[in-house]
C-alpha cells in the first residue's frame, strides 16, 4: 500500500533539491530524503554545498511540514528557488536558520 507523504529528492548530480508531496517516492532518481522534524538537521544537510537550485513541486502545496529548521542552511551556492508558493508554512513551528548563509540567493 502506498500513501501520500512529504519528502525531498536531491538530483543525481547533487545540484537540485526538489520537494514533493505524493505517493511516488520510490519512482524518483537521485537521493530521496525524509523531511526533518523539530530541530534536527535535515537528511540532505551534508550535501548542502552542491545545491544550486531548490524546487517546490506543485504537489508540495498539500504538504504540512512542521519544521523547516536548517532546510537551506549553508547552501552558499543556492541561486534560485522555484515554486516557493507551494510551501505552506501554516503548521511550521520551527524556521530557525532556514536561510542562514544563503549568500548567493537573490
Amino acid at each position: 500500500m502506498t500513501y501520500t507523504e512529504a519528502y525531498a529528492v536531491l538530483s543525481t548530480n547533487g545540484s537540485t533539491l526538489t520537494f514533493y508531496y505524493d505517493n511516488l517516492k520510490s519512482s524518483h532518481t537521485g537521493t530521496v530524503y525524509n523531511l526533518n522534524t523539530g530541530s534536527a538537521n535535515p537528511e540532505w544537510y551534508s550535501n548542502r554545498s552542491s545545491v544550486t537550485t531548490v524546487v517546490f513541486d506543485d504537489s508540495f502545496v498539500g504538504a504540512g511540514p512542521t519544521s523547516c529548521y536548517c532546510w537551506f542552511y549553508g547552501m552558499s551556492n543556492l541561486t534560485s528557488i522555484t515554486g516557493i508558493g507551494n510551501l505552506k508554512t501554516d503548521n511550521v513551528k520551527n524556521m530557525r536558520h532556514m536561510f542562514y548563509n544563503c549568500s548567493s540567493l537573490t
